[in-house]
């Protein structure tokens, strides 16, 4: 295995292939490029589907409910509990990636559920830049939501796969970021979220393009694991480590930071592969 992954041809360029993913959902904005209007259609498209995209508000799809803020004393047991966390670390959020559960009475389990296909939002960050990211719950298991979270639940037509990547697209956070305010911390309610609108193919190219970005992200996975099992193989001494990586990527790493996450620790992997 060692061997195939050393081939100088088989670099892996993770980086490269999530801007490739991520350029499928970045629709064009209105505005004239040289007299011509430009069609609310991404740059990449499959060919066998024509037509624009509709530009529809968060609103016409979901219905927007902040979240449940329990006592101390009810965590620990009970329903899996939905946190901010929850959202930033996972590709999708399912029951078992859950971290926290509480104990909930039927009313608040009936309140503040969330099912299969619905959307959180973050409602609350430190930076301007991380406010309203977004993550969607892939269960057919009942979990709940914190405060910290706004739960859009899913009332119109669309693909959970395609709406969670077009809500991390560059084109999606440009819109709802400027829906954030406040001043030592930055918060998004749900009318700023209403107000959003972004481009939506028809379903069933949106079923094609969520399934085919799924399928990146697990080749991304897997190549990843590949590349650290090849680390930790070869047992190298951090100077060799770094020719190592560097020939892995095709670069020079120079300089760059040394993330001291991976075991064992002399082992000095490049930053921007392990964060």
């Amino acid at each position: 295995m060692i061997t195939t992954i050393n081939n100088k041809h088989n670099k892996l360029n993770f980086s490269n292939e999530r801007e490739q993913s991520q350029a499928c959902l970045n629709s064009a904005e209105h505005e004239k490029n040289q007299g011509r209007k430009v069609l609310n259609v991404p740059n990449l498209r499959f060919k066998e589907f024509q037509g624009e995209w509709k530009e529809l508000g968060l609103s016409e799809l979901l219905d927007f409910k902040n979240g449940l803020n329990p006592k101390p004393n009810k965590f620990g047991k009970g329903i899996k509990f939905i946190s901010v966390m929850d959202i930033l670390n996972n590709a999708v959020i399912t029951y078992d990636c859950i971290k926290a559960s509480v104990d909930v009475t039927e009313k608040e389990l009936s309140d503040f559920s969330v099912e299969k296909g619905d959307i959180l939002f973050q409602r609350s960050s430190e930076t301007l830049e991380d406010v309203g990211r977004a993550n969607v719950y892939m269960d057919d298991k009942t979990a709940v939501f914190g405060g910290f979270v706004i739960r859009g639940k899913k009332k119109g037509e669309y693909d959970p796969q395609y709406f969670n990547y077009l809500l991390r697209s560059p084109f999606a956070r440009k819109r709802i970021i400027p829906m954030g305010a406040g001043a030592q911390h930055f918060n998004i309610g749900q009318e700023g979220l209403s107000k959003v609108k972004l481009h939506f193919a028809n379903i069933e190219e949106q079923k094609k393009i969520g399934n085919f970005l799924s399928l990146l992200e697990e080749r991304i996975a897997t190549q990843k694991t590949m590349f650290w099992v090849a680390i930790r193989s070869f047992n190298l001494s951090s100077n060799c480590a770094i020719l190592f990586c560097s020939a892995m990527l095709g670069k020079e790493i120079g300089n760059e930071r040394i993330c001291s996450k991976l075991s064992p620790s002399r082992l000095p992997p490049v930053c921007k592969l392990c964060m």
